[in-house]
This record gives structure tokens, sequence and C-alpha cells, in this order.
């Protein structure tokens, strides 16, 4: 592991530390607070609670409200949301900017994923992911 790639995974470590010792919307940080404790920006603070999401860690909320870990399915819903409707913006900036439809964007993109991205979304389940006995 290079030296950036120590630093990332020891902060990831840290926030979790952080955000878990009180999960629940009702307990969550503010943006610029947790960036203020690790001494870097806000971005760069949103691409540490970006990590942690893909190792799987339910952190919830968003740079505006504060973050969180998740403590019941209905926060977990509301993040979800969040994430969706941003990337459904995306995909429609990108079909403007094409002057073609959205539904044809998104076509594009389902037909590039990987079958490890594929069943992270549900789409499919590899039979060497079943085997493994990997929930849906």
């Amino acid at each position: 592991m290079s030296k950036k790639e120590i630093r990332i995974a020891a902060q990831k470590e840290q926030l979790l530390r952080i955000l878990g010792r009180r999960p629940g919307c009702s307990h969550k940080m503010p943006a610029k607070t947790l960036a203020a404790v690790f001494r870097c920006s806000q971005m760069q603070l949103h691409g540490l609670v970006n990590a942690l999401r893909m190792d799987g860690i339910a952190v919830c909320g968003h740079p505006h409200g504060g973050y969180f870990i998740a403590e019941t399915t209905e926060e977990m819903e509301e993040t979800c949301r969040f994430l969706r409707d941003r990337a459904m913006q995306s995909l429609i900036l990108e079909s403007k900017m094409w002057g073609i439809p959205s539904v044809n964007v998104l076509a594009g993109l389902a037909a590039s994923l990987t079958d490890r991205e594929a069943y992270h979304i549900g789409v499919i389940r590899p039979a060497s992911m079943a085997q493994a006995g990997r929930p849906r």
C-alpha cells in the first residue's frame, strides 16, 4: 500500500469510529465540523464518506445536512432517494448535452455495467456469487 492509501484507510477508520459512536439521524455531524476534525476540505470529506459507502457502510445524510450512520430503514431509504435523485439529475444533464433522450443514456449505462456492478444493484446474480452463499 502506498502512503496515500494508508492515510485514506486510517481516515476512513477514524470517520467510521466517530460516526459509529452515536448512530441515527438525530446525531448527524455537520460536514464542516468533520472536515475540521480531518483538516481537509468538505469535498475531501465527501470523498471519505463515499469511500465508506463503497465499502458497504451505511453512511447517510448529505454534505449540507451532515452525516450519520443509519439506525433505521427509513434513514437508509431517505439517503438512497437523495443519491438516486442526484444520479438521475446527472443522467438528464448528460442527455441534454448529447441531445438524446435520457432513456438512451440509461440504456448505455446499463449495457456498460460489469457483472460485479450489476450484481451489486440487483440486476444479475452470477453463479460464482450464488455458490458463495451471498444474499441477493
